[in-house]
């Protein structure tokens, strides 16, 4: 396993996912298989985020932290300098860490989604057990991590921007949300 995941960091650019869709997913399969934060990337994050949130990044699994640098750097690249937007492009995918999943449990909700929508639908309603636990938590992870964020002291706005991170955009009651969300979404799609 190290081996592969070495010979993946070599061909694959950890910031820059392939514009093919199949391409892509193996990437986002190498990116959880092998990258990792650098220690240089931490730093930055750490003094970056309120010390409030910090330990909630800290606690999040290394692929979903690996994201969220991704997600962070791509918004940097585009010239955004709203520390809400920020902030939530580090911590939006922050619930996961309530049920890590497997890389096959990974791998089985974004199949699920792309070749059975409907199945997905059915099966987030049910606990997160089993056969659902992957797609409860693709469906769910966003509430939670806003509850997370509330609970620790998040501004209101950063709170919304991970709620509605999966929402249309033009479905999100708070038109003040929309462009940011749009962005967010772009970056998150790509990183």
């Amino acid at each position: 396993m190290v081996g592969l995941r070495r010979f993946l960091m070599r061909i694959l650019n950890p910031y820059r996912a392939p514009r093919h869709p199949w391409l892509y997913r193996v990437w986002q399969v190498a990116m959880v298989l092998g990258h990792r934060p650098s220690a240089e990337d931490l730093a930055q994050v750490r003094a970056f985020l309120p010390p409030s949130l910090w330990p909630l990044f800290e606690k999040m699994p290394p692929a979903e932290q690996g994201h969220g640098i991704r997600v962070w750097r791509g918004l940097l690249e585009r010239g955004v300098t709203d520390p809400d937007l920020l902030i939530a492009a580090l911590l939006h995918d922050v619930g996961k860490a309530r049920a890590r999943l497997r890389l096959w449990e990974r791998i089985w909700a974004v199949v699920a989604h792309a070749l059975c929508p409907w199945l997905v639908e059915r099966g987030c309603r049910g606990p997160a057990q089993g056969w659902r636990r992957a797609l409860v938590v693709a469906r769910h992870h966003a509430e939670w991590s806003a509850r997370i964020l509330e609970a620790h002291g998040a501004s209101p706005r950063i709170v919304a921007l991970v709620r509605h991170h999966h929402d249309r955009p033009e479905r999100v009651a708070d038109r003040a949300l929309y462009e940011s969300l749009i962005l967010l979404q772009e970056v998150d799609q790509r990183r």
